[in-house]
Parts: structure tokens; C-alpha cells; sequence
């Protein structure tokens, strides 16, 4: 979690439900990869978010993911109970339960983390340049096919 204005409540609430999570607050690039490494589980809580980047790299580490369902195509990268878990982003109680699941069962969290892994695997940066020189390309090509000669 960031340094916004809910870390106050959000640790109060952590402490009160005897939930051990850390909160960092930002980090730079460079610091990411030992924070992962450190981690158990990946919880992100966004209101909102067109993707989310830090989902794949939370998975790329091997961690299994708690979401809400308000970041853009979430449900293509996490598969609710294969990979973690989906929760709506209203619902404080729901995000709770999917943690304290995920906190008291260690093989769940290792299948999980593997199967993000293994799911996150095949999205390389030389896929993504690929594909987007293939999205380019197709756009060129019909933008050739529309013009007059």
C-alpha cells in the first residue's frame, strides 16, 4: 500500500483482525523485486484501475493475487480460486475473508503462486513488442486498403 490517506485505518484494521500485513508504502523500481520475493500474497484493493500493471508482477514473482473486480480485465490474469481470488470492490468484508483464506492455508497460497506464475509466464516484453508491431501493422495495412491510390 501506498502512503495515501487511508494507511492509518487500513493498519488499525490489519491489527484488529490479526492479519500480518506489511505496508511498504512507494517504492522505487529498483526495490520491487525484493518486496515481492518478501511477500505471501498479493492484495490489491484498487476502486479502480484501467490494468494494473503490479498484478503482473506480482504474479511473474509467484504470488497468488487477491483483486477486486474494478481493474479493467482483471478476469483475464486472475481465475477466481485458481490463481486467487476476485472481490468486488465494495465489499471490505469479502476482501477480509479472502485473505484470512489465503493466510491460514500455506499449500493454497503455493498452488496459487504457481499456477500466477506459470499463467503470467508466456507475457514477455518481447511478446508484448510483437503483438503491438502486429496491431501497428494491421492498422497500417487498412488504413492502405481505405485510401484512395
Amino acid at each position: 500500500m501506498g502512503d495515501g490517506p487511508d494507511k492509518v485505518r487500513s493498519s488499525h484494521f490489519v491489527r484488529a483482525h490479526g492479519l500480518n500485513v506489511g505496508f511498504a508504502g512507494f517504492r522505487q523500481r529498483a526495490d520491487l523485486p525484493r518486496l515481492y520475493a518478501a511477500g505471501d500474497v498479493f492484495v490489491f484493493p484498487s476502486l479502480g484501475d484501467t490494468y494494473g500493471l503490479v498484478v503482473d508482477e506480482a504474479m511473474a514473482a509467484g504470488l497468488p493475487i487477491i483483486s477486486t473486480t474494478a481493474v479493467g480485465e482483471i478476469r483475464e490474469r486472475v481465475v477466481d480460486g485458481v490463481n486467487g481470488y476476485l472481490v468486488p470492490s465494495n465489499d471490505p468484508g469479502e476482501l477480509a475473508e479472502a485473505m484470512r483464506r489465503l493466510a491460514s492455508d500455506p499449500a493454497l497460497r503455493s498452488r496459487m503462486g504457481a499456477r500466477s506464475a506459470e499463467m503470467i509466464a508466456p507475457y514477455t516484453p518481447d511478446r508484448w513488442a510483437a503483438e503491438f508491431e502486429s496491431a501497428v501493422e494491421a492498422i497500417l495495412s487498412s488504413h492502405r486498403r481505405g485510401s484512395p491510390s
